[in-house]
């Protein structure tokens, strides 16, 4: 028996309609989970971490391997501690960026009320209260299968200014930021893995200061 033109278009739509409702459902999910992220972070007043830095550097076709202490502070303030293979500084707070490396007499000092360090090259550092004001926010397929309770966003900078082709990160089932990957122009890709992450311990302002 043949079916009719209308049935046809009947039997069209619900296939496009069944075909709809899981991209729907996934796009509703995802923003749900953008908001709660950004929510966490909102809440967030401190946040410090022991990290894991290895960097493919293309040009030369290696992997370098850092470790060091990361702390953040509302305000723009920030501490980078490198501890091996070469200690390094990098100390913000939140006007100011001083860079000093061991053995160097004086600290390299940049101002980041100018154009020298674009504002969001910092952001995700900073936080993800406001996620979707610097980035493009999609889901990410960086870290292969996830665990049924982990997040992983993929963030494109929206500033043509930016120093970063993409940010790749991975969260917990507390939305505590786990992995990063960071994507740069030149090809050089850099994985952080945190350890030992703690929110709102109190941290000081002289933590950033010079």
């Amino acid at each position: 028996m043949k079916s009719s033109p209308a049935r046809f278009k009947n039997k069209l739509g619900l296939c496009l309609v069944g075909c709809l409702i899981p991209a729907i459902v996934h796009a509703r999910s995802l923003t749900n989970t953008i908001d709660t992220i950004e929510t966490v972070y909102q809440d967030t007043t401190d946040l410090s971490a022991s990290f894991i830095q290895e960097t493919n550097v293309e040009l030369l076709n290696k992997t370098v391997r850092q470790r060091g202490k990361i702390f953040l502070k509302k305000g723009g303030k920030l501490r980078i501690e490198y501890s091996s293979p070469e200690r390094k500084l990098y100390l913000s707070d939140g006007q100011h960026l001083w860079v000093a490396t061991e053995g160097d007499a004086h600290a390299d000092t940049y101002d980041l009320s100018n154009d020298i360090i674009p504002h969001d090259a910092l952001s995700f550092l900073i936080g993800f209260g406001k996620v979707r004001r610097a980035f493009r926010v999609s889901a990410s397929t960086a870290f292969g299968t996830l665990a049924p309770s982990a997040t992983a966003l993929h963030l494109k900078p929206k500033s043509k200014r930016s120093p970063y082709v993409a940010l790749d990160l991975l969260f917990d089932k507390d939305h505590i930021v786990q992995q990063l990957i960071i994507q740069n122009p030149s090809g050089n890709r850099s994985t952080y893995q945190f350890q030992g992450v703690r929110i709102n311990s109190g941290l000081a302002d002289t933590l950033f200061q010079p």
